[in-house]
């Protein structure tokens, strides 16, 4: 039984070696972060269904990618096209007392688990923020965190100057808890500027991409 026990151990340890072996094989391919279009839906949406427990409907991917085209981003293999990450995000106009507020939103960011932890998620978080700022004059941007948000993702969100503003019981479809974070978003460019060196792009990247043309795409009303 011993012996058994040994073998299965060995045959275990031998398959997770392997599995990380070839992990580290990958090699990183020429990246191109760019402003998605309505053409990258099917693959952004394979990464959310992959990746993330919170699903969106069709049409709020065309709305978000069609009336804010500046800050939804994906990130694409050149050798292959393959989409390797997305973020999506919006932007909310609110008047209270006269004055007139703009915030950005983080809805969703992913990363194809092959290629998580090598800092392709912050690159679209910085150049997301930058753009709220340079294209629709935001000062400030927020998301909601999971409860069940890993670690290493909210000390993140932490270094780029989010806080804490509120919990939200069971906000989420399937009544999990959200943390709303915040973070003003001159505070914040300063702190992406301060930590752009460690960051697989550079902070400024996203204006060198120009702007994404829609021409010819049918925007449905939604209600």
């Amino acid at each position: 039984m011993a012996a058994l026990v040994f073998l299965a151990v060995l045959s275990l340890c031998s398959i997770i070696g392997n599995f990380n072996l070839i992990h580290s094989q990958v090699e990183m391919p020429g990246l191109n972060l760019r402003p998605s279009t309505l053409l990258d839906i099917p693959s952004m949406r394979q990464i959310n269904e992959d990746e993330l427990s919170e699903q969106y409907r069709q049409q709020w991917w065309e709305e978000y990618i069609v009336s804010f085209p500046e800050i939804n981003l994906i990130l694409q293999d050149l050798s292959t096209g393959d989409v390797l990450g997305y973020l999506l995000a919006k932007i909310e106009r609110r008047e209270e007392s006269g004055t007139l507020s703009i915030e950005g939103e983080i809805i969703s960011v992913a990363v194809d688990w092959r290629w998580q932890r090598r800092g392709l998620g912050t690159a679209m978080i910085q150049n997301c923020i930058k753009a709220m700022r340079t294209h629709y004059n935001a000062t400030s941007v927020m998301l909601h965190a999971r409860a069940t948000t890993r670690p290493w993702v909210l000390r993140l969100y932490r270094r780029m100057g989010f806080t804490s503003r509120q919990i939200v019981p069971q906000y989420f479809d399937d009544k999990e808890n959200a943390e709303v974070l915040e973070c003003d978003i001159s505070s914040c460019i300063g702190l992406l500027k301060h930590h752009s060196t460690t960051s697989a792009f550079p902070i400024d990247m996203i204006e060198t991409l120009g702007k994404v043309a829609h021409k010819g795409v049918h925007h449905s009303q939604f209600g």
